[in-house]
């Protein structure tokens, strides 16, 4: 029999766990988020996912999982970056004119 392992149910699963995890990264502390890591960490997850894991061999699901690996790490990173600037700015203050 054929043994499938699918670990998304679809598109917009495996978006909203990338969202979900990168929100968790965020909270954690997690490293990460600088400009150099929003920019080549991805392109480098979806060249891992798609040529060295040979996602390629999966056609347009390969395509799809590659490129979906490369936003999950994106989006990680973007919410490091956003959880580290509000870390470092000041809370509003509030005037009584």
């Amino acid at each position: 029999g054929d043994l499938r392992h699918d670990s998304w149910l679809d598109l917009r699963d495996m978006l909203e766990r990338y969202i979900a995890y990168g929100r968790r990264s965020a909270q954690t502390g997690a490293r990460g988020g600088a400009l150099r890591h929003i920019l080549f960490n991805p392109p480098a997850a979806f060249t891992k996912q798609f040529l060295f894991k040979q996602g390629f061999r999966d056609g347009w699901r390969g395509l799809i999982a590659s490129g979906g690996a490369a936003a999950g790490v994106m989006i990680k990173h973007l919410f490091i970056a956003h959880s580290r600037a509000l870390r470092h700015c000041s809370p509003p203050t509030r005037s009584d004119d």
